[in-house]
């Protein structure tokens, strides 16, 4: 039953670390099933500080789509609340359409929501480019949260 417990680690670090830059595959979410699965076959290979840190990074990784999104269009596209509100919906309904749904998604959005307010289609546009920096922003961070996890893994399993 061993065995099994680590080919399930490997197996959803392989398919949960990349897919944390795939949009259409919920990456560390994947990574962490295989890390609690490990954790209850052999509970005395992880330690539960270990397994508590990869659970706030995982946790933390579900939110970054949407506030790098926000982020992006309220930063570097001056966008309004309506913007905003845009670009969240948009990447909530983006998710019904993956790969280019994810991306589009809150650019449309918060396209949308900046023509609804009565804006500039210059500023709108703005706006949506925003969310679309935004998004490439929360995609490096992604990566990064995906690589920082399996130093933790490594290093729990290490010590």
């Amino acid at each position: 039953m061993s065995y099994v417990a680590w080919v399930i680690l490997v197996i959803t670090a392989l398919v949960g670390i990349p897919g944390s830059v795939l949009p259409m595959l919920p990456g560390l979410p994947i990574f962490m099933v295989g890390v609690l699965i490990h954790k209850l076959v052999l509970p005395e290979v992880l330690s539960w500080w270990g397994v508590s840190i990869l659970a706030a990074l995982c946790v933390g990784s579900l939110f970054i789509d949407f506030i790098g999104t926000t982020y992006g269009a309220k930063r570097w596209g001056r966008a309004s609340s309506s913007g905003l509100i845009g670009a969240a919906v948009g990447g909530v309904l983006g998710l019904l359409w993956p790969p280019f749904g994810l991306i589009v998604g809150p650019m449309v959005g918060a396209l949308v929501g900046e023509l609804f307010k009565l804006r500039a289609l210059k500023d709108s546009l703005r706006s949506a480019i925003g969310a679309g920096i935004g998004f490439g922003f929360s995609t490096v961070l992604h990566i990064s949260v995906s690589f920082l996890s399996l130093i933790v893994l490594i290093a729990d399993l290490v010590w």
